[in-house]
């Protein structure tokens, strides 16, 4: 029996943690929202090991907004040891674009906030941090549009870096396959005449 080729083949996508997100937990800070019994919530599920990584990299993000970053950013680089790569709230259950944001793991301001740009436009955002030491997901998660929202800031820098290399070496292999499928088709024609 000859398999079918045709047939397309499913891809495991990396597992995404679904958050609050910043921009909503943001404005609700700004808007004089109490944060704390959310804050208190989240520890709890943290201390009963039912916190999810989105609801750890909220936490991080509500430690900050009350003022506590030196704990908000030792509980981001916990979470982000073991999962980077989050989903904010899409406004439609089909979105019509995908958008991977490429971040570091810096404090709430260090990365461009695209989150407000999006978070009722019916598009879908995933923020993939970039931490060193941790090699990125290959093939990066499925998306229509890439951008990077690290700064360009000493801090960013390890990250930069890393996200640099990934795209030399995608466009070395693009270039390598198309050169390979060149020397086929060539190589095919010839054998043709």
């Amino acid at each position: 029996m000859q398999p079918d080729f045709a047939k397309q083949i499913e891809v495991a996508e990396p597992l995404c943690a679904d958050r609050i997100g910043f921009a909503k937990l943001t404005t609700m800070a700004f808007h004089g929202t109490d944060l704390r019994p959310l804050r208190d919530e989240l520890i709890s599920k943290v201390a009963g090991g039912t916190a999810g990584a989105g609801e750890g990299l909220d936490l991080s993000l509500i430690a900050q907004l009350l003022g506590d970053k030196q704990t908000g950013i030792a509980i981001q680089a916990e979470v982000l040891a073991f999962h980077q790569l989050f989903r904010s709230p899409c406004s439609v259950e089909k979105p019509k674009l995908r958008v991977l944001a490429l971040a570091a793991a810096i404090d709430m301001g260090g990365n461009t906030p695209i989150e407000f740009l999006l978070e009722e436009s019916g598009i879908e955002l995933l923020t993939l941090y970039v931490v060193p030491g941790i090699q990125l997901p290959a093939p990066l998660p499925a998306h229509d549009v890439a951008i990077v929202i690290a700064s360009d800031s000493e801090e960013c820098r390890d990250a930069l870096g890393i996200i640099d290399r990934a795209v030399a070496a995608a466009d070395a292999e693009s270039a390598a396959s198309r050169r390979q499928s060149g020397s086929r088709q060539a190589a095919s024609s010839a054998s043709r005449n």
